[in-house]
């Protein structure tokens, strides 16, 4: 494919396969340059060399003062993020999280390049999963006496368990692995805390369970596999029933919160977002329950 160039940073894909978009950026020698020099400019204000009060040494003076390693650090972290956007903006990427990076080179006095390993959502189309659900909601055996009576009721919890798990066998798309790893390691992660906090090892822990760390992670991987899913069916589902959550609703959420906790705090426009998607999934689960 075309390089694409945008800012002086040129990006051009690599590799595309199984909802990962691979991404090459070469940022050139002449931005790198400058944006080092702007790097130093800026750590100078925080830096103190014998005979200069803080943050007034000549710039080269405090160039040679600083690890070089830092004022790498610097860089990256300001022309990183650009390069991402620039990559995004140049081939049409739809990420489903930020991208795995790859230094490949950042050799003094050359251009620098690494690679953007973007997940991208999945393109699927849900042709006649109503009917599908309502046979499976409508077919149901699960139920459970109610308040002591004979008549039967069905168990809610079972219903909704069903129904996540037709929900699933919807997905016959793959998730990237980019994706799939990032929800392994962030559970095993809690589930690693929570041992800590009963004090009990992980080998311990194993031990209990008759498995190796290996088949704890394929069951990980598994669950998260299917959570991911799950999580792109019902968003599909609610895009194409025009199922949202209003402003009013987000609102009504953070003042049950508050009163819950006692505490009224207002909310970044990343917790409404994170909200509106919780929101969202929980009136789509509804709407299909009530098929």
């Amino acid at each position: 494919m075309t390089p694409k160039k945008s800012s002086q940073i040129t990006t051009s894909v690599k590799d595309d396969q199984k909802h990962t978009l691979i991404v090459s950026v070469t940022v050139p020698k002449t931005l790198i340059t400058h944006a080092k020099a702007h790097a130093i400019e800026h750590m100078a204000e925080d830096v103190t060399i014998k005979g200069f009060r803080k943050g007034k040494a000549p710039l080269k003076m405090v160039a040679e003062a600083l690890d070089p390693q830092k004022v790498t650090d610097h860089v990256l972290n300001h022309i990183l993020p650009d390069s991402v956007m620039v990559a995004i903006d140049a081939h049409h990427i739809r990420p489903a999280s930020m991208p795995k990076v790859t230094l490949t080179s950042i050799a003094a006095d050359a251009d620098w390049t690494w690679d953007l390993s973007f997940p991208v959502v999945p393109e699927f189309e849900l042709d006649g999963f109503e009917d599908k659900i309502k046979a499976l909601l409508k077919g149901s055996k699960i139920w459970t006496p109610a308040d002591g009576s004979t008549d039967k009721k069905p168990d809610e919890g079972a219903k909704l368990s069903q129904l996540t798990e037709a929900l699933v066998s919807l997905a016959t798309f793959s998730v990237s692995p980019i994706l799939i790893d990032t929800e392994v390691n962030q559970s095993l992660s809690r589930l690693l805390e929570q041992l800590q906090r009963l004090g009990v090892s992980l080998e311990s822990y194993l031990s209990s369970l008759g498995k190796t760390s290996e088949q704890l992670r394929q069951d990980y991987f598994k669950s998260a596999e299917d959570n991911l899913k799950l999580e792109f069916v019902l968003a599909k589902i609610a895009s194409q029933k025009h199922i949202s959550a209003s402003d009013a609703d987000i609102d009504s959420l953070l003042q049950a919160s508050s009163t819950a906790t006692g505490k009224a705090e207002a909310a970044s426009e990343d917790q409404r977002r994170y909200l509106a998607s919780v929101i969202t999934k929980r009136k789509t689960l509804d709407w299909l329950m009530s098929l």
